[in-house]
């Protein structure tokens, strides 16, 4: 009975519940499993949220935190969000298949971390409104702070809980040592059912992204379209003040929104780059074992394993254009110093 009702409470307050607490705070229309009736008052509710949030802000470099609110709101009137709960409801199953127990579909690192930027943020737009703003605006920019915030807060998971994965997998080819000479059958056959597992665990994976594919896609590009005019403001705020000689503690908060901006954008990019560098080494283990095994049978099923893995890499870009990897950060700060020198030509900056 304790047992019972300890996990009904565990479900109760489950990391998938929470983000969709999360996710209706901030006015985003999220599936349920409630009525029809309720579905549409909560549909109307979040239309409601993002209509009225809209006209408060002028433009400003918090003016694109509210475009990427209103995005994000009008995403989820079709997506729904439902993506990013099959995606962790698959990964689920794909654990319990292929045997990965006691795994956590989060690490509690990313969670942290996604938690403080977040938690940061917030604290930086209460200080800023709260001494210019009535409690009416501090509330609204509460909430579009937290509603633009929610795009890479669930890529970063995805990619995240998508890294640990391949990690796990590399592990299981590395921990299936390959002897130059094998003796006995039940030792061959061994080594070739963890080949073949290692193998429809990184087939099952990459499908599993592949689903939520166009969905991330475009959560992806509402994130970037609006987080890079937002750091070319700041950076070129920051450069004026610098100028200027007008340089105080309240100008901090700018600069520190302008970092905590870049890890939001750059943290996808990063787990993703970490899953290609782990396919990387899988294939380096698959071809030393090639290179090790003199069992005919192991062979064919390592070449086929190293093919396939060759053949179907892990890449991920965005409409086929931007690449999700480490050149992303690179080709975003090129672009905002671009940017930045044009404004400041047009500009024309004076003591």
């Amino acid at each position: 009975m304790y047992l019972r009702s300890k996990k009904s409470r565990f479900k109760l307050f489950s990391f998938e519940r929470m983000i969709k607490i999360l996710l209706m705070i901030c006015g985003h229309y999220v599936q349920t499993d409630s009525s029809n009736v309720v579905s549409s008052i909560h549909r109307i509710f979040s239309i409601v949220i993002t209509i009225c949030l809209c006209p408060y802000f002028q433009f400003n470099p918090f003016f694109f935190h509210v475009i990427e609110s209103v995005w994000y709101s009008i995403l989820s009137q079709f997506t729904q969000y439902g993506f990013f709960f099959r995606y962790c409801s698959t990964i689920k199953t794909f654990d319990l298949l292929s045997g990965f127990k006691q795994i956590p579909l989060y690490t509690k690192r990313v969670c942290f971390f996604l938690l403080i930027t977040l938690l940061v943020r917030l604290i930086i737009v209460l200080i800023h409104f709260s001494a210019h703003q009535t409690k009416l605006k501090t509330f609204c920019a509460f909430l579009i702070i937290l509603s633009a915030n929610t795009g890479h807060i669930l890529m970063t998971i995805m990619f995240s809980i998508l890294n640990t994965r391949m990690t796990l997998i590399q592990k299981l080819f590395a921990n299936n040592p390959i002897p130059v000479n094998i003796v006995g059958k039940n030792q061959n056959a061994s080594h070739i059912k963890r080949v073949r597992k290692g193998l429809i665990c990184y087939n099952n994976l990459l499908d599993t992204l592949k689903v939520a594919e166009k969905e991330i896609q475009f959560t992806l590009t509402v994130t970037y379209l609006c987080h890079v005019p937002t750091i070319i403001c700041y950076v070129y705020f920051v450069i004026t003040v610098i100028y200027k000689s007008k340089f105080s503690g309240y100008n901090l908060i700018p600069m520190l929104d302008m970092i905590l901006a870049c890890m939001a954008v750059t943290a996808p990019a990063l787990f993703a780059e970490l899953t290609k560098n782990t396919v990387d080494k899988i294939k380096k283990i698959l071809g030393s074992q090639l290179l090790r095994c003199s069992d005919e049978s192991l062979r064919y099923e390592l070449e086929i394993t190293l093919e396939y893995v060759i053949q179907r890499p892990f890449s991920f870009s965005i409409w086929r254009a931007v690449s999700l990897d480490a050149s992303l950060p690179v080709a975003m700060t090129s672009l905002c110093i671009t940017y930045v020198i044009v404004i400041l030509q047009l500009t024309q900056l004076r003591p």
